[in-house]
């Protein structure tokens, strides 16, 4: 089994080519799954990778 890796908000924004808030808000809206530790919020990269796949072959 592969872990998870996680990133932050910020991380994921650069990879988008979005801000920080439009990412907490895709997690608000379902577009992607949050991880909350303690404060901070991290996303799975390799969920943010298959976004940009299929937004890429579309």
């Amino acid at each position: 089994m592969s872990r998870r890796q996680l990133i932050s908000t910020t991380k994921a924004a650069e990879r988008l080519n979005v801000s920080p808030n439009t990412i907490r808000q895709f997690i608000a809206d379902g577009k992607f799954k949050g991880y909350k530790l303690g404060r901070l919020i991290k996303l799975d990269a390799n969920e943010i990778e298959g976004y940009l796949d299929r937004v890429a072959s579309s």
